[in-house]
């Protein structure tokens, strides 16, 4: 609640935490003073009324000391300069969601606030959004109350815990508004909440679990939680009577040789799907297309000036933007127009990536839009912690060392934890020398082994879902 703190102050603070722990942490600054009156009196930082008309002043100067210094900046934040701490704006208005588009922020919407107005506000966030240096494209998260319950009766009486302070703070019209809300037995809890995701494409969406007291609100935590997806490994017991301490937490034994692994970073093309798919194929064909009513060059002749800028400059889109100044995402969005039927759903790996202690990410040198079609179409959509594409790495593809620090940077990697698994042997020599771990997929893809550095090799394998299921055979008591 920005009004409430000084921004140098709150600059000071949130650069403490992302000293401590790089990558990890993110600022949310509302505008609403977000407690009552004597409370908001006793913050205040000022006699006057006009505080609240200074919110998007303030964001821009909070923005000021979290970035890198400036020639003549007298006051900085230390720590806090240079950090560059990701900033989401929080409301629960249409001026939250204008302003939140206009300075080009990721935006969270307050929807167990303000149900009535979430649809609106969305649309009003990405048809006026100005894409900023750091998020070009516009990012928006909801938050929603969620009820999970054994059954239709319990959900009944716990919908009364809502109920009982709605009318003090928001007003005793909320009853009726409270539309975008889950809440029902086991098997329908999840529902709601996929079709608001697909309904809005919202990223996250972060849920309030403020009903009920002691065991059964861990029980219905573990409800809300439950993997939905067929195939996905199920909670296999009812935490009935069970405090935290008494959920066992013991992790699968695994392959000794990456027992010590914590962060499990996978390409994506031909590497999560066979190149026997020949789903590449296609985007190929497509470049091809492209460069020809770029260069104007027949068939023939576009096909070897494609190859070139990809074995010259690592991806066609690096050739063309160097020498025709192609803009990017006119690129991608062209390529990557595909259909994604031969691509089929692989339970196997699901499972696999499901038994991996820690985290997974997605490193591609293609195009987050893309990547998360082809994710659905295997399954595994939801698998992953996080993702760096081509746009993040500002269009320097790999092996450009470019993307490998990013991903470490953003996501608080420890090289020496951390494993590569990539069909291009290439690009596996940068994350070697960074001191990760390095799998080959050798499964046939094309160039797959053009200027590989054997010595930056670790493992070879050739299908990564039943080289992770390998991981853990025998290892079982």
């Amino acid at each position: 609640m920005l009004p409430n703190h000084a921004p140098l102050v709150v600059a000071e603070q949130f650069g403490t935490l992302a000293t401590l722990y790089p990558g990890r942490i993110d600022l949310g600054l509302g505008r609403a003073p977000g407690t009552d009156q004597p409370t908001m009196r006793a913050l205040r930082r000022t006699l006057s009324s006009a505080h609240e008309d200074r919110f998007p002043q303030d964001v821009l100067e909070l923005q000021a000391y979290l970035g890198d210094a400036q020639p003549g900046q007298v006051v900085r934040a230390i720590p806090g300069t240079g950090t560059e701490v990701p900033i989401w704006l929080l409301g629960s208005s249409l001026y939250s969601a204008q302003l939140a588009a206009h300075l080009g922020l990721p935006f969270a919407f307050a929807s167990h606030f303000a149900p009535d107005l979430l649809l609106q506000a969305l649309e009003i966030y990405r048809a006026t959004y100005q894409g900023s240096t750091r998020w070009p494209r516009p990012h928006a998260m909801v938050a929603v109350t969620v009820l999970a319950a054994d059954s239709d009766e319990e959900a009944a009486y716990l919908f009364t815990s809502i109920q009982h302070p709605a009318p003090r703070l928001l007003g005793p019209g909320l009853f009726g508004r409270l539309r975008h809300r889950s809440r029902g037995v086991r098997r329908e809890n999840r529902h709601p909440r996929r079709h608001l995701l697909r309904r809005r494409g919202i990223d996250p969406l972060p849920h309030r679990l403020d009903h009920g007291l002691g065991r059964g609100r861990l029980r219905r935590r573990f409800y809300l939680h439950e993997p939905q997806r067929q195939g996905r490994v199920r909670l296999r017991r009812e935490f009935h009577g069970l405090s935290a301490r008494d959920i066992p937490l013991r992790e699968a034994a695994m392959d000794p040789r990456f027992a010590h692994i914590d962060d499990w970073i996978f390409d994506l093309d031909n590497t999560l799907y066979p190149a026997s798919t020949r789903l590449f194929d296609l985007i190929d064909e497509r470049m091809t297309a492209y460069v020809g009513r770029v260069t104007g060059h027949d068939p023939v002749e576009a096909r070897r000036v494609q190859k070139s800028y990809f074995r010259d400059h690592g991806t066609t889109l690096a050739g063309l933007m160097k020498h025709h100044g192609v803009e990017p995402k006119h690129f991608l969005d062209d390529v990557h127009a595909i259909k994604m039927d031969r691509v089929a759903p692989d339970e196997r790996l699901a499972r696999a990536l499901l038994r991996l202690p820690g985290r997974r990410f997605i490193f591609t040198n293609g195009d987050a839009d893309y990547a998360a079609r082809v994710l659905t179409a295997i399954g595994i959509g939801d698998h992953f912690h996080g993702l760096i594409d081509i746009h993040a790495c500002e269009y320097l593809p790999k092996p450009d060392a470019h993307g490998y620090r990013l991903l470490i940077d953003r996501f608080g990697i420890d090289p020496a934890r951390a494993v590569l698994i990539e069909d291009m042997a290439k690009n596996l020599k940068p994350a070697k020398a960074l001191g990760m771990t390095t799998v080959w997929v050798d499964n046939g893809s094309d160039h797959g082994d053009h200027r590989a550095d054997f010595a930056a090799i670790d493992h070879v394998i050739g299908d990564v879902g039943e080289w992770l299921e390998s991981l853990f055979e025998g290892q079982e008591a």
